[in-house]
This record gives C-alpha cells, structure tokens and sequence, in this order.
C-alpha cells in the first residue's frame, strides 16, 4: 500500500489540465477513509485520463494511511528524515503495531516525551509504513 511520504505527492497538470479539476481531486483524496474509496477514485481516473502517475497514487496511499492512523486515536503523523513521528493522547503500542503492521514496535521504535513515536519510514512497496 505504502510507496512513500517522502517521494512525489502532487497532480501534475500534464496529466490533470484543468486547474479546477486538479483541486477537486485533491479536495477528494483527502477525504478517502476507506481502500474501496480510494479504488474507486483510481479507477475514475482511469477511465478519465489514464493510469496515474506515482505521486496520485502515494497522495491516495498518505490519505489511506492517516485515515487509518486517525482511526486507531493517532493524532498526528509526521516524516522526518527517515522516520514517522506519531502523537498519541494515550500511548499504546498495540495501536502504532497495527498501523505500522510490526511486530515488535518496541524493538523498533524510540518513544519521546509528549507522546510520540518514532519509528522507521518503510520504503519498500507492500508496507504499510
């Protein structure tokens, strides 16, 4: 599901013309909750314009993924060199393990004051973090 916060994340206007219209599709994406949801916005892009381009796909993965985050009482969710920072009312490692998909968020994880969590920014396709 993850390709990466880090890496291209915008509509180009090659492949959206129409400033309007590329406003209207962020305004969509950021909205998705569910992968049914960001399906059928791929989908529709198919049929409109073509496949997307990696940096439309990556804005539907970061949506997904703060849906889910947000979902598991995550209140932020910042990349910083390398790293995902989560921010957590209540810690509770269980919750940052199912979003992440680790088994041990302890072992690869540093858990800072103000509760928040660091923990490696995955870069391979397939992963969730």
């Amino acid at each position: 599901m993850y390709r990466g916060l880090r890496r291209g994340r915008a509509i180009p206007e090659r492949y959206i013309p129409a400033p309007e219209q590329r406003m209207d599709l962020y305004r969509r994406i950021a909205r998705v909750r569910t992968q049914e949801e960001g399906d059928d916005i791929t989908d529709e892009l198919i049929d409109r314009y073509g496949d997307p381009p990696v940096g439309v796909a990556n804005l539907i993965d970061i949506a997904l993924l703060r849906a889910r985050a947000a979902a598991l009482g995550i209140t932020e969710l910042v990349q910083k060199e390398g790293s995902l920072r989560f921010s957590l009312p209540q810690p509770d490692f269980a919750k940052v393990a199912a979003v992440c998909g680790l088994e041990s968020t302890r072992a690869a994880s540093s858990f800072r004051r103000r509760q928040a969590l660091s923990v490696p920014a995955a870069e391979k396709k397939g992963t969730t973090c």
